[in-house]
């Protein structure tokens, strides 16, 4: 079974958008009180109580909360089984289940879920509690996994899952390496090459211009209307730079998938380990190497491509992709770095492309693996 997420833009009048934010201002209420009441329990008793435990200590308490009565129920409920979640994922990360932080009513991101068996469609979306709401586009009827409403700091959207049935592929036999960096953000090892979007024209502009809007923000007395208005100029070029990073993502994954290799491999990068070098943090950060990887996978995925991850003691840019002896210090008279972008095998004389080497051995991965 598949799944999918479609985005639909929520246009509340002002009546509707108190409601939306009391409802998130709710699920801020119940998820913090349920990790409060949980590390409380885990001192006194020594262990652990479920989701749904908490819960029932939550409910039995709504005479102390009278406005709680405004509020769909299922935000609540939907909050304390998301902080479970996060207490799980926690000790499956950290072995520890404090690692989960308390949610803010200064974070950027709101949001709260919603029953989807109480969700209707009629031009408008019904909403329980909050009635109709006009939206920019209207699904087609069908099964919802998930809906939540999330406030991305402008606008609000409503997430929906659905069920997709994808279409067979015939796959060649072809295996395809794809290599990651910052010079380009891919090479792979048909030839194929795609750029780094945030060395054009439009993100550099757009770049200064973010940077512009929070010198603004740090001269004005915060909270006050001039840093109000600083500070929603500043989320839409956030907006703008983080859509037009997506789509480029989207644009050179679905590039690769299309190509219908039988198997794409890929390097297990240690993006957190990468990200301690100061000079380069920045930019790995803005390159999203994690989330392209996510996005090849969930698309091949899709039509039966295998993913394979070569491990990181695999030196792919190391090795002459043709005899496969490795990169020679002493023979070099030189260190293996950054700055090596084009390299001599001493061993059998082939001039290597760094990149390109590196997208070719990952495909010979794949068969002497």
């Amino acid at each position: 079974m598949t799944y999918t997420t479609i985005k639909v833009r929520l246009i509340p009048n002002r009546e509707q958008e108190i409601l939306l934010r009391c409802h998130a201002g709710t699920h801020r209420y119940a998820y913090n009180f349920a990790k409060n009441y949980s590390e409380e329990y885990y001192k006194a008793n020594g262990k652990s109580i479920s989701p749904y435990e908490i819960g029932k200590v939550f409910r039995s308490g709504y005479e102390s909360i009278p406005w709680i009565k405004d509020i769909c129920k299922d935000v609540s409920d939907k909050a304390i089984s998301d902080y479970g979640i996060a207490r799980e994922n926690s000790f499956k990360n950290y072995k520890d289940g404090y690692h989960t932080k308390y949610k803010s009513r200064k974070d950027l991101t709101q949001g709260f879920a919603v029953d989807a068996r109480k969700l209707r469609f009629r031009g408008k979306v019904y909403l329980p509690k909050i009635g109709w709401i006009s939206v920019n586009q209207t699904p087609k009827k069908r099964l919802y996994k998930n809906p939540r409403v999330v406030f991305d700091g402008l606008y609000w959207h409503l997430t929906l899952g659905i069920e997709i049935t994808p279409e067979p592929v015939d796959l060649t036999e072809e295996v395809l390496g794809v290599d990651v960096g910052l010079k380009h953000l891919v090479h792979a090892s048909d030839g194929s090459v795609y750029q780094n979007i945030n060395k054009t024209k439009t993100v550099r502009k757009l770049e200064k211009k973010r940077k512009a809007c929070q010198r603004q923000m740090s001269r004005r007395v915060k909270d006050s209307k001039n840093y109000l208005r600083a500070k929603r100029e500043h989320l839409k070029v956030c907006r703008r730079l983080t859509n037009i990073r997506d789509n480029h993502l989207h644009q050179v994954s679905s590039a690769l998938v299309k190509t219908k290799p039988k198997a794409i491999v890929l390097e297990d990068l240690q993006i957190r380990n990468l990200l301690k070098n100061r000079r380069l943090s920045r930019a790995i950060q803005d390159a999203s190497w994690y989330k392209l990887r996510l996005y090849i996978t969930y698309k091949a995925e899709r039509q039966g491509t295998e993913i394979v991850l070569a491990p990181t003691s695999f030196p792919s840019s190391q090795l002459c992709s043709s005899c496969h002896e490795r990169f020679d210090t002493v023979a070099q008279k030189r260190t293996w770095g950054l700055d090596i972008r084009n390299w001599r095998c001493t061993h059998c004389g082939e001039t290597h492309d760094r990149d390109l080497n590196a997208a070719l051995n990952l495909k010979w991965y794949y068969n002497n693996k």
